[in-house]
């Protein structure tokens, strides 16, 4: 007979085909937070438009990442509105995102937007009440987010176009 070590795999409990199964609840968070991703990526791009033209990608990062002052969405939120690149709505609409996010991605459960604190927060979404689709609320407002994002990119644009057109007739 043949002696061998436990493994780590033995100890672990049977797989379980149902808990397998209620991955599919946890599919609401992931489409909650994809949304809060893009949104957020919008808004870095945003500030990305209204910042200097000229700092290399370090630079960049040192704003942007690690422990940089715009690496959170909070920071991202707070400093588009401080600069006037959103309104309160937009403001609003987009902390409450962050923290419905930040719900879903710090759970150990599985939350939906008929989860307690998930619902909670959603109350902060503009347009939000009792009877509500809290999931189509949420899909709405950062579309509308969306919207307001790429109209100010879409001048930021222009405006750089005219800027270099400018530059381009009138050499120094």
């Amino acid at each position: 007979m043949i002696e061998t070590e436990i493994g780590p795999q033995e100890k672990l409990p049977p797989p379980d085909v149902y808990g397998i199964l209620n991955l599919v609840d946890h599919a609401e968070a992931s489409k909650a937070i994809i949304v809060a991703g893009i949104v957020e990526d919008w808004l870095q791009t945003m500030l990305l438009g209204a910042g200097r033209r000229t700092l290399s990608n370090s630079q960049l990062s040192e704003f942007f990442e690690g422990y940089g002052p715009l690496s959170s969405f909070s920071a991202k939120i707070d400093i588009g509105y401080f600069f006037k690149l959103i309104d309160d709505a937009a403001y609003r609409d987009l902390k409450a995102i962050k923290n419905i996010r930040n719900s879903f991605a710090h759970t150990k459960e599985v939350a939906t937007f008929k989860t307690d604190g998930i619902k909670q927060k959603g109350h902060a979404l503009t347009n939000w009440t009792k009877n509500c689709d809290l999931r189509q609320l949420y899909y709405d407002r950062a579309q509308a987010c969306l919207d307001q994002m790429r109209g100010v990119i879409e001048h930021q644009i222009l405006v750089a176009a005219l800027a270099n057109m400018t530059h381009d007739v009138h050499p120094k």
